[in-house]
C-alpha cells in the first residue's frame, strides 16, 4: 500500500481487513492468539488469496461457471480450524 494513500489503497486495505475476519470466522476464532509473526503461513497465504478473489470480484453476479479450486482456501485452513463438537 502506497504512503500517500489512495482511495484503491483505502479499499484494498478494507478487502484485506474482511479477508482476514473470514478466516478467522472460518477457523472458528482460533486466530486471535496469533501476531503477524507467528500466524502460520498457510493462514497469510489463504487470507491473501481470498482478499484477491474479493478484491478482483466486486459484484455478486458471476457470468461464468463457478467452480472451486482443490486445495485452495479451504485447505490451507483446514489444519488451523478450531472444530467445536456439539
Amino acid at each position: 500500500i502506497e504512503s500517500t494513500y489512495t482511495d484503491q489503497d483505502q479499499y484494498l486495505q478494507q478487502v484485506l481487513n474482511v479477508a482476514e475476519y473470514a478466516i478467522d470466522k472460518d477457523c472458528n476464532y482460533g486466530l486471535s492468539g496469533y501476531t503477524s509473526s507467528t500466524m502460520p503461513i498457510t493462514i497469510k497465504q489463504a487470507v491473501l488469496m481470498l482478499a484477491g478473489h474479493l478484491y478482483l470480484n466486486r459484484t455478486p453476479v458471476a457470468y461464468a461457471q463457478a467452480v472451486e479450486i482443490p486445495y485452495s482456501i479451504k485447505y490451507l485452513i483446514s489444519s488451523d480450524r478450531n472444530l467445536i463438537a456439539g
